[in-house]
């Protein structure tokens, strides 16, 4: 599948929202929640907003008290004084436009070191078999009153989790449906959390491919989770980074990023503590290893053979592979 619609450019002009096989220079459609509904007072309220210009920009989820996990689309090109972090149930938009500013100043913010950017092109290379659209947002100061979610990273979890059929919930302010006046009267809306459970339809080693009819992320739900919920507790599976196609049509693949695949980059930029660090680590780099000097298409089945092989197998030393 091809990443066919997040080029960084579309971000300058529009506030945002996918598994590719392909190395071109693609443009992805940044991802509003279609076909849900509001969330509860305080539900999932460790997912958060990005707020840019005094308006919602994308969405992402807080990991721990003083770092959220994003899409890395939503951060390339923007300096991290240009972006707050709004947490809360949400503001009615495009009704009265008013300012919205984010509660929550930042730090800095940093991507994946998979990714290439270019300053004028943006990312250019989404499409490669480890291009994790993953970035991190560290706050100034730490948010005490959210109870951070955790990532399921334990790889022998991760399996049971993730399979076509897995229902997860994605979460974001995103818009409630296509922002495209010629196929619709009513005005779409967006900047109010909300929720939709949706089906696994496909994935391969670092992303996952999640969508139904009128059921989607859209604009704005870039960098929210996709969350599975694992014995009573919902931990994050993946992150909304785009689609080829328009909202809720369910006729072209949804990219969201696996953020396990990512996990040992985040523990080594946050210090934070994982129960399955050194397998996620392992695993990452084998795949490095075996596939990096193939051709993009080769890289990619490789890559994702590869994965299916540590999950289906369970092997416990993956240097005998």
């Amino acid at each position: 599948m091809k990443k066919i619609s997040i080029l960084l450019f579309l971000l300058l002009s529009i506030n945002s929202c996918g598994p590719q096989e392909s190395n071109t220079h693609v443009e992805i459609n940044t991802s509003s929640i279609v076909g849900g509904e509001l969330v509860e007072k305080d539900e999932f309220k460790a997912v958060v907003a990005l707020v840019r210009n005094g308006d919602f920009h994308c969405s992402g989820v807080l990991i721990a008290e003083d770092v959220v996990l994003t899409a890395a689309h939503c951060l390339g090109g923007f300096a991290a004084e240009s972006i707050r972090v709004y947490v809360g149930d949400g503001e009615k938009r495009p009704a009265l436009r008013a300012f919205l500013r984010g509660q929550h100043e930042v730090e800095r913010v940093i991507f994946h070191p998979s990714l290439k950017w270019n300053e004028r092109r943006g990312f250019v290379n989404f499409g490669d078999y480890n291009a994790n659209d993953v970035g991190l947002v560290f706050l100034k100061e730490p948010i005490t009153d959210v109870e951070p979610l955790k990532i399921l990273e334990n790889l022998s979890v991760v399996k049971n989790y993730l399979k076509k059929g897995q229902t997860t919930t994605v979460v974001g302010y995103g818009y409630d449906g296509e922002d495209k006046p010629v196929f619709t009267n009513v005005t779409p809306e967006y900047g109010l959390k909300r929720k939709v459970d949706i089906m696994i339809k496909n994935f391969n080693n670092h992303e996952v491919d999640i969508r139904d009819d009128g059921k989607d992320s859209c604009y704005i739900d870039s960098g929210g989770p996709a969350l599975v919920n694992v014995d009573g507790e919902y931990q994050v599976l993946a992150l909304v980074s785009g689609s080829n196609g328009l909202c809720g049509e369910n006729e072209f693949p949804v990219y969201y990023s696996l953020v396990f695949d990512s996990i040992c980059w985040i523990a080594k930029e946050t210090d934070m503590k994982f129960t399955d660090l050194f397998r996620n680590c392992d695993r990452y780099q084998l795949i490095q290893n075996k596939c990096e000097e193939l051709p993009p298409k080769p890289a990619a089945q490789c890559a994702s053979n590869l994965s299916e092989l540590i999950f289906e197998t369970q092997i416990l030393d993956l240097h005998s592979l």
